[in-house]
């Protein structure tokens, strides 16, 4: 690096105390070409002084000058070898340079001078993960963050050794003790729970999913997920009042809506479920998705009369036609998201009626064909029957009681 240009500076008196004051003003404003010729004019008017040596040092390193930076805090040490800091930036700059024998010497240094001084085994860490040794890296990441209060620019340190390890539990919980996440760190936390999921590393996935909710609360995508996860678990109340903690922080999106009404009719809740459709229908009242939710939620765990059941099958009757004919032509890219509600909407209470429901089951029916046939025709291909024998069905499901 070039030699630093003389600021036009006017500090009153030639003395080291006063030039050093006016370096270390100017290097925390951040002007670091001016505290570059300050500090070293210090250093011309006292060659001893090893605080300007070392805040010499870090100028330079932050001005990515780490060949520069190793001299003078080597010259800084020896000056005075009980500065923990100076230890601390020389194995900073020494690292940058290669150099990981005299990092590691550097911050075993620091190390014993400096106690339990956090930037100094965060520093340690980094140094063990840059060689490899990314057990020992992670351990000592875990024990910096069980001590607690750790600064942003630390924690996210940690993260990126997370990150070159591979290793999603440390990741997650540096993102925990950290109060708000970067656009990019939450969307690296999102790829992360999607690989988890498609690797059916479950508990990392729930792990993640709740932290990015608790930092987003107005993400749909994330709402949505947990929400699944819970009520795959039988959490039902849980995945109610997340999806409803995304829509009180201004989620809009439709297929939230849907999953909150079908959880609230599982819940028994079904007034509820068709407030719920009733206010967010506006500009959606075409959507087969839509109706289909609408159609689930007519139908109630319990009835007052049997004009009450027959206005009930009635509704659901009439819009399950509707909608089975208005999907006639379905393709592909329309099915994935009928699919979706399919899976979501409760027609179990359908033959719970008591009543003869074989018309609304057998458009039901076509409907889920429909949408079957549009994702996979291969499917729809009927089994070849041999002879007398019957074919014989079977029926997968995880709904046992």
């Amino acid at each position: 690096m070039t030699e630093p240009q003389r600021p036009d500076w006017t500090g009153g008196s030639g003395s080291a105390d006063a030039v050093f004051e006016a370096a270390v003003a100017a290097h925390e404003a951040g002007r670091l070409e001016e505290a570059d010729w300050l500090y070293r004019e210090v250093i011309r008017l006292d060659p001893t002084d090893a605080a300007a040596h070392e805040l010499l040092g870090q100028v330079l390193i932050s001005r990515d000058d780490h060949a520069g930076a190793t001299a003078m805090l080597r010259r800084a040490t020896e000056l005075d070898a009980g500065s923990w800091g100076a230890w601390l930036s020389l194995s900073v700059a020494a690292a940058e340079t290669g150099d990981g024998e005299l990092a590691r010497n550097a911050c075993r240094r620091a190390l014993d001078l400096a106690g339990g001084e956090t930037a100094v085994r965060v520093q340690w860490a980094v140094l063990e993960a840059g060689r490899g040794a990314i057990d020992e890296a992670v351990a000592a990441a875990f024990e910096i963050l069980r001590d607690g209060g750790r600064e942003p620019v630390q924690l996210r340190v940690l993260a990126g050794i997370a990150r070159k390890s591979g290793r999603i539990d440390l990741l997650a919980a540096v993102a925990e003790h950290l109060d708000e996440l970067t656009q990019d760190e939450f969307d690296d936390l999102l790829r992360r729970a999607q690989e988890c999921w498609s690797a059916g590393r479950m508990e990392q996935l729930d792990r993640l999913l709740r932290l990015l909710h608790a930092h987003r609360p107005s993400a749909p995508q994330v709402a949505c997920n947990l929400a699944a996860r819970l009520k795959g678990q039988r959490r039902l109340p849980e995945a109610v009042e997340v999806l409803e903690r995304c829509l009180a922080n201004g989620a809009t999106d439709p297929d939230l809506v849907l999953m909150l009404a079908g959880l609230r009719s599982d819940l028994g809740d079904d007034e509820g479920a068709r407030r719920l459709l009733d206010r967010r229908r506006e500009g959606r009242s075409g959507d087969p998705a839509w109706r289909l939710a609408e159609c689930a939620t007519r139908l109630k765990a319990c009835y007052r009369s049997e004009d009450e059941v027959g206005e009930a099958l009635g509704a659901v009757d009439r819009g399950l036609r509707e909608l089975d004919a208005s999907m006639r032509g379905l393709d592909a890219s329309s099915a994935g998201p009928m699919l979706e509600a399919i899976l979501r909407a409760s027609f179990f209470r359908l033959p719970a009626t008591g009543a003869d429901v074989r018309r609304p089951a057998e458009s039901l029916g076509r409907i889920v064909a429909r949408v079957v046939g549009a994702l996979a025709p291969s499917s729809m291909t009927p089994p070849a029957a041999s002879g007398a024998r019957r074919i014989r069905v079977g029926l997968l499901s995880a709904f046992f009681r």
